[in-house]
């Protein structure tokens, strides 16, 4: 059977200018895919999941926020950005935002709120 239901973007405390959609079924109410809209200039502070994590770049661009080689890099469109667990990472969007899609391996907990330690 074909099923059609929404997405409800959530605003986290946390996470102060960007939005997620956390992508889930129905029957399970579990999420490891999440869309993360982050406006024009918003921050995602360096933090750390017990997961990792795969974030696939669609628009906008941004400087990734790091403890390794990576940080003060600009990512864009087409890019992928892979953090493993417990890897601090974070996100500063550039004067357009940014969006990507997260592959991980659980943000999401059961109780809604976010394997999220900053």
């Amino acid at each position: 059977m074909n099923t059609i239901y929404p997405i409800k973007p959530i605003n986290y405390d946390q996470l102060p200018g960007s939005v997620i959609s956390h992508i889930m079924t129905e029957a399970d109410n579990l999420s490891e895919v999440s869309f993360v809209e982050m406006e024009a200039g918003s921050t995602i502070e360096p933090h750390t999941h017990k997961v990792d994590a795969n974030m696939f770049i669609l628009s906008g661009t941004a400087t990734v926020l790091s403890d390794d080689e990576n940080n003060g890099r600009t990512v864009t469109k087409g890019d992928c950005v892979f953090f493993e667990a417990l890897k601090p990472h974070g996100f500063r969007a550039g004067k357009e935002g940014m969006s990507f899609l997260s592959i991980n391996g659980g943000i999401l907990q059961k109780d809604g709120s976010l394997d999220f330690v900053s």
